[in-house]
């Protein structure tokens, strides 16, 4: 969870220095460039991500928390028993 955090703190930071820069640069007419690596990042993450199943186990529905995580897998197990704590 800590790297979704830093990536929307870095986006939420960097994003208005990046248009601001461009908006000077540029102008308003040369803005519509910007659109290029948002095109671009959807598609590493398209790529990165259509192997990813769309369901979870049936398994991943059971009430008990700590059979829910063992079902998605050896990578859980570490976080098993904190998240188990937190819900």
């Amino acid at each position: 969870m800590g790297f979704w955090m830093v990536g929307g703190e870095l986006g939420r930071t960097l994003g208005p220095l990046i248009v601001v820069t461009a908006v000077a640069r540029l102008g308003l007419q040369g803005t519509p460039w910007l659109m290029a690596f948002g095109f671009v990042a959807s598609l590493l993450v398209y790529v990165g991500l259509r192997g990813v199943p769309m369901q979870l186990p049936k398994t991943a529905t059971d009430p008990l928390p700590g059979r829910r995580c063992a079902a998605w897998g050896p990578s859980w197990y570490p976080w098993q028993r904190s998240w188990s704590c937190a819900h």
